[in-house]
């Protein structure tokens, strides 16, 4: 179960029984492009504790960020998690170790219908030292991208680190060529949609101050 305060939501879910949003059976978003998707991202707690994460949440933004609408941190690790399985967003992934936050939201995820497995695309498990959560139509391809990360110039590494570090709470969009803006401004406007019921896309989180 995870429970928002301050939306006044409630998650919960049990193996085999799906995942729900207040009495309401959670279903990922269709999207099927990952030009108009928004996704997640955060960082373990006492991040400098693993500074291979750190690093490697660098190069992954580097990676993701000119192939997606926009990535954003959208709150707690946990609460990111479960918007996927909401249809909210459309995948969430983490570098490091964070159990405590990651149990609860990967059942509900996987209940919901995403796939969650690590950055190599392996089951995910508790001990493992990377996070990925997406609609299954997505996830391959969002795979693809963390693997493309795995060995960048150490200058865009170094820049993305820096930008992972100091975005937190706000939607980071790359440059982009003007054939693509539509889709990126898509992808941006979802943020402001209201919920809606079960069974369709559920609306983006209001956008706080």
């Amino acid at each position: 179960m995870i429970h928002s305060e301050v939306r006044g939501e409630t998650y919960h879910a049990a193996i085999g029984l799906g995942a729900f949003l207040d009495g309401e059976r959670l279903t990922p978003a269709a999207t099927a492009e990952l030009p108009v998707t928004l996704v997640g991202t955060s960082q373990p707690p006492f991040i400098t504790a693993q500074p291979n994460a750190a690093e490697q949440a660098g190069r992954s933004l580097s990676a993701v960020l000119p192939h997606v609408g926009a990535v954003g941190n959208l709150g707690p690790t946990s609460l990111q998690i479960a918007d996927v399985a909401a249809g909210r967003t459309d995948g969430f992934w983490l570098y490091g170790r964070d159990a405590g936050n990651l149990l609860g939201a990967s059942l509900i995820a996987q209940e919901a219908g995403v796939v969650v497995s690590d950055a190599d695309g392996n089951p995910w498990h508790p001990q493992a030292t990377s996070f990925l959560a997406a609609p299954a139509q997505l996830h391959a391809e969002s795979l693809g991208l963390l693997k493309n990360a795995s060995s960048p110039p150490a200058a865009l590494s170094r820049r993305a680190h820096r930008s992972a570090g100091h975005h937190g709470g706000e939607v980071v969009a790359a440059p982009v060529r003007p054939s693509a803006r539509p889709a990126r401004e898509r992808a941006l406007a979802r943020l402001s949609r209201p919920a809606t019921p079960a069974g369709r896309s559920r609306g983006r989180p209001p956008a706080r101050g």
